[in-house]
């Protein structure tokens, strides 16, 4: 779920799997709407009232922005991501992906400033990986 909340996106960042729905809740007072050019996930849901909410369904791996068509400076992002074995960080860049049954598996790791690297990685039965990545400027 996306909050609508203080003419902002809550959480401002989100990730998504290929086939999920999100839903975005207006809990402001005013009204709000919420759209996306991002190809092959645009979408468009004109604004709604306060207490509403929408729901989206996301087809396509990638990079959705999102916007506001009534507040300008209302914007986030939505990684759709193609398997549910996914994480976000930590504050210091840390991860952990649990459950991951052996074999082989290429590792993406997105930023929104440096975008994505890959890592492959052989994982066998009861081993714990460590993969780390160094990201520079960009």
């Amino acid at each position: 779920m996306i909050r609508q909340r203080l003419a902002r996106f809550e959480p401002a960042f989100a990730v998504a799997t290929i086939g999920q729905q999100v839903r975005f809740t207006n809990e402001d007072g005013i009204y709000h709407g919420v759209f996306s050019y991002s190809p092959p996930n645009q979408f468009e849901q004109r604004p709604f009232p306060p207490g509403h909410s929408r729901v989206v369904e996301f087809k396509h791996p990638g990079l959705v922005a999102i916007y506001s068509p009534l507040h300008a400076g209302m914007r986030g992002k939505i990684l759709v991501v193609p398997d549910p074995r996914y994480a976000i960080p930590d504050a210091r860049g840390e991860f952990k992906i649990v459950a991951v049954p052996a074999g082989r598996y290429r590792l993406f790791v997105w930023t929104e400033r440096h975008g994505e690297s890959a890592r492959e990685l052989s994982l066998t039965a009861g081993e714990v990986a460590r993969a780390d990545f160094t990201l520079g400027p960009r």
